[in-house]
């Protein structure tokens, strides 16, 4: 899918979105990218609609609704004439002031994903170093900046269902030069350290983290969950970034929130090379985490997913991968429905489970990667992950 828009192209979506004829265009635009490469659907980047900085108007609460409106129309159309669904998604601002600015109960319905962009949350526009991503709120700074109030906004403030909200994640880091020795909640210059990360100017993606690590002390905050770099030996540089530590922390929140699942920004910033400048991909750590979690991770609780402890369930899926039929068990005797739902949050298939050990079909289940989930009368009890392998 086409990510349209971003930060640097968001100030020509207020004027295109209020026109009529302007809209009927840029959607139409859509369609043709649809058509040209075959793409699965369209992402809207508008960053933010009400942003003055942007161009951002008053009228943008509800010329966002309108301009999603028109390219869900034209996308349908299309889909339909060629017989396959197009997905509409969005990334979206992370925080209460832009979240304002979106008519929510008219925009939900529209999109198949709403990205939430929790990052970027504190930077050198600061005047006291912070991270840029943290999972909980940190010590000082507005308690409302960080990705587990960012997904709580969402869900309980603006009604917006949970399968729809993929959660962001920073492959990066953000760098403040400070006033003599660094330290988190210290004061800043205002300015990104450009020579030590002059690659990525001042914001390093997690290799180039990696690379300059040693002139650094590593530290870790218990209160956000996320790690932070203090320069050493003169070095007046903060930097926040995200680890593998932080990155395993984000991803069990995100399913113990029975989100949807994350965004990247971006995905080769774990991209480790086997020696600098090979361009041989040795690792990356942040998305074998990510993964490794997003399949295995059994929920302690903060969620609805997993296993429900007052029934003390266990249910077992074998094999898997599997490619004809699949076995499940379970150690409770009452019905189960057990739900196949495709990567696009499609459901595809539905079994009651009534015996202990039943065998189901899956013939008909096309190859991919499936999310199983597990239900009884009295609500979710868990869910896991199906491939069924080409």
């Amino acid at each position: 899918m086409p990510s349209i828009g971003g930060w640097t192209l968001s100030d020509n979506f207020p004027s295109i979105a209020a026109d009529p004829v302007k809209r009927q265009t840029f959607a139409q635009a859509c369609v043709n990218l649809l058509q040209t490469y075959n793409f699965d659907g369209i992402d809207l980047d508008w960053e933010y609609p009400g942003f003055a900085d942007h161009n951002g108007t008053p009228q943008d609460f509800q010329n966002f609704t309108l301009l999603l409106q028109e390219v869900r129309t034209a996308i349908d159309n299309y889909g339909s004439s060629i017989g396959k669904t197009m997905l509409l998604t969005a990334a979206v601002g992370a925080n209460q002031e832009h979240m304002n600015n979106v008519d929510w109960a008219a925009v939900s319905p529209l999109l198949d994903i709403i990205n939430l962009m929790s990052y970027d949350f504190f930077g050198t526009w600061d005047t006291t170093t912070n991270h840029n991503a943290p999972l909980f709120a940190p010590q000082q700074g507005d308690p409302e900046f960080n990705l587990a109030q960012s997904i709580n906004l969402l869900v309980n403030t603006y009604n917006v269902a949970k399968d729809k909200i993929t959660a962001g994640l920073a492959f990066y880091g953000r760098s403040s030069k400070t006033n003599g020795t660094p330290s988190l909640h210290g004061p800043s210059d205002g300015i990104a350290d450009n020579i030590t990360f002059s690659i990525d100017a001042g914001t390093p993606l997690y290799y180039n983290v990696l690379l300059k690590h040693s002139l650094f002390d590593e530290h870790w905050d218990n209160t956000s969950k996320v790690p932070y770099l203090l320069g050493k030996n003169g070095l007046n540089t903060f930097l926040s970034y995200d680890n593998v530590n932080s990155i395993e922390l984000k991803a069990q929140h995100i399913v113990e929130q029975d989100i949807r699942g994350a965004i990247i920004w971006k995905i080769t910033g774990d991209y480790i090379e086997t020696t600098e400048g090979s361009g041989v991909i040795a690792h990356t750590p942040l998305v074998n985490k990510l993964n490794d979690v997003f399949c295995n991770y059994v929920p302690t609780g903060g969620g609805n997913i997993g296993l429900d402890e007052k029934q003390d369930l266990l249910v077992s899926i074998f094999p898997n991968p599997a490619m004809s039929t699949l076995t499940l068990s379970s150690s409770n005797n009452y019905a189960l429905e057990v739900t196949f739902i495709d990567a696009q949050g499609k459901i595809k298939m539905t079994v009651e489970l009534t015996n202990e050990h039943q065998t189901i079909d899956i013939s008909n289940l096309e190859n991919g990667v499936y999310q199983v989930q597990i239900e009884s009368s009295t609500g979710k009890l868990g869910r896991t992950r199906l491939v069924k392998p080409e």
